[in-house]
């Protein structure tokens, strides 16, 4: 299976939360990539979409207005894809200023945490760097790397940010089902965000993708990052099975990830019901 010029990427990421160019920049970088068709599903809040549809329609991308819910499954974190959203559905709404105050104060105890870990001004020197109060964790990350506490992602992770360790702290999102719904009701796409990075054993996996499916879910990222050839094959085949439409989607979040870079994704396999076919997204 080949890495080739992709002109679809349904899953992308600006300023808006945790990413690194402006939304105005997605959109010129993905033109300048080969992108015609692009999703910006920012976590948990549409504030990007009107100035990246400006900059889609200078720049002759077709946008598709998204976002990347926060939900939970069984005490883990999930995230759904919205395709297709109309950004002012009340419900929608109503689910983002939720959201929006459940990462709040969990920033600020990751903050805290971390500051008790020896991390001086945690909270101040990430909120200064974002230049919003909305932190996710890829901020904390960059600071850390930036103050010298890690020397990449990888290890910042591995030291601060997963449970156990002192930048972790879980956060009570939706559940589920109640995304999916919460999609639906803002007329998109119900897509299960990047399903093999969730550390699931195969056994969880497919009952967290048969309850998905069993709550209206409508499609899974089959083709996300850089994945390896063997999780695309593995992906597409369940996607077959819970007969669930695949997407694909970078999931890029700017030049700092270098190994996920607009407009290189590998192909989706041809016996795959692509999610834009499905649902006539393009």
């Amino acid at each position: 299976m080949d890495t080739m010029v992709s002109m679809i990427d349904l899953h992308t990421h600006s300023t808006a939360s945790d990413g690194s160019y402006t939304p105005t920049e997605l959109v010129v970088h993905s033109s300048i990539n080969g992108i015609q068709h692009l999703a910006l599903t920012d976590h948990d809040t549409v504030d990007g979409l009107d100035e990246a549809k400006i900059a889609s329609e200078k720049y002759g991308i077709s946008l598709i207005p998204g976002i990347e819910l926060s939900a939970q499954w069984q005490n883990r974190t999930l995230h759904i894809v919205g395709l297709s959203i109309d950004p002012t559905d009340p419900l929608l709404e109503a689910t983002i200023s939720e959201a929006k105050r459940i990462r709040v104060e969990r920033a600020r105890l990751i903050g805290a945490r971390l500051e008790k870990a020896g991390v001086e001004c945690a909270y101040r020197l990430t909120r200064e760097l974002a230049g919003t109060d909305l932190l996710g964790r890829l901020h904390f990350a960059k600071m850390l790397v930036e103050q010298g506490y890690a020397k990449d992602f990888k290890q910042v992770f591995k030291r601060y940010m997963v449970r156990g360790k002192p930048g972790y702290a879980s956060a009570e999102w939706i559940e589920t089902e109640a995304a999916v719904k919460v999609i639906h009701q803002a007329g998109g796409v119900a897509v299960l965000a990047h399903p093999a990075r969730y550390s699931l054993s195969m056994g969880q996996l497919r009952k967290a993708l048969r309850e998905f499916k069993y709550c209206g879910g409508d499609a899974m990222e089959v083709v996300s990052g850089n994945p390896r050839t063997q999780e695309i094959a593995n992906m597409s085949r369940l996607a077959h099975e819970y007969s669930l439409s695949a997407s694909v989607g970078s999931d890029f979040h700017g030049p700092d990830k270098p190994w996920v870079t607009l407009g290189r994704l590998q192909t989706l396999p041809v016996n795959n019901s692509s999610v834009w076919e499905a649902y006539d997204l393009l």
